[in-house]
């Protein structure tokens, strides 16, 4: 049974907080681009030349077609957290940055920055993390508007003490799960993350099997996602 501690309130604050920081950003950026249509709808158009013929457009006049999500070429930025569970007795919680790409169509690869608290028999403790994740996202409605993912991770933990207790301060982190992503407002690229995943923490026998209880988990996480450019 999970457990309702200080750092699972903040962890879903924190994404409440990031949730409401996209759509104010959202809305300044509409507000911005009506006041543009709004001014160049004053200004007085460009008589064409003698003869008829149109005025070729200018480079400010060409648009270069906005990337979508799923599309190589853009980088994105996400802020997240997570919480999971061994059902027996540890709760991890990480809080995570990441920045990613689409190295082909559909297929994302980014690191993942984290900082970890773990609620854990013995001494309970934090820890930071470097993953590097990869997702598939198998299926996406036409407009983009919602993808499906597969994932797959490793990383490398570096805790203030014993993970578990019983263990040892550097472990590994692989992991494997699904989820999906959602645009959160009409006219944005700002997205909801959500999914779940086996999380499993060991230090590969590294000091020894007696030295490696290691730990596997179910967890579920959520992130916004932002366009960088």
């Amino acid at each position: 049974m999970i457990k309702i501690t200080p750092p699972v309130v903040a962890s879903v604050g924190l994404l409440m907080a990031i949730a409401a920081t996209a759509r104010a950003s959202t809305e300044l950026r509409l507000d911005q681009s009506a006041g543009v249509a709004s001014a160049a709808a004053q200004q007085p158009g460009t008589p064409a030349p003698a003869g008829g013929n149109a005025a070729p457009a200018t480079d400010t006049q060409l648009s270069t077609p906005t990337l979508r999500f799923g599309d190589p070429g853009r980088w994105w930025l996400s802020v997240g957290a997570g919480i999971s569970s061994d059902f027996d007795d540890a709760i991890d919680v990480p809080v995570t940055v990441s920045a990613f790409t689409f190295v082909a169509p559909r297929l994302e690869a980014g690191l993942e920055l984290g900082g970890w608290y773990f609620d854990q028999p013995g001494d309970s403790t934090g820890g930071v993390s470097l993953s590097g994740v990869f997702r598939y996202h198998f299926l996406q409605a036409d407009d983009r508007d919602w993808t499906l993912f597969a994932e797959a991770r490793i990383g490398i933990l570096a805790g203030f003490d014993n993970v578990p207790s019983n263990g040892t301060e550097f472990n590994f982190l692989p992991g494997i799960g699904a989820g999906f992503t959602r645009r959160l407002f009409e006219d944005s690229d700002a997205r909801l993350l959500m999914g779940v995943r086996w999380h499993h923490i060991s230090n590969a026998n590294t000091r020894g099997s007696d030295r490696n209880p290691g730990r596997d988990a179910a967890m579920l996480y959520g992130a916004i996602v932002f366009p960088l450019d």
